[in-house]
C-alpha cells in the first residue's frame, strides 16, 4: 500500500468515536434507533 488508500470505515465524531478507541475490555452502548450502535 502507498498510503493514500482511503479506510473503508470510519467511526462517527462524539461517542461512537469515543468507544471505537477505548482501550477499556468491556463496554455497554445504548442509544436511539439509528445512532450508529451497529458499526461500533
Amino acid at each position: 500500500m502507498n498510503g493514500t488508500a482511503k479506510p473503508l470505515w470510519e467511526p462517527q465524531e462524539g461517542p461512537q468515536k469515543e468507544f471505537f478507541y477505548s482501550d477499556t475490555y468491556e463496554l455497554m452502548y445504548g442509544g436511539a434507533a439509528g445512532g450508529g450502535k451497529s458499526d461500533a
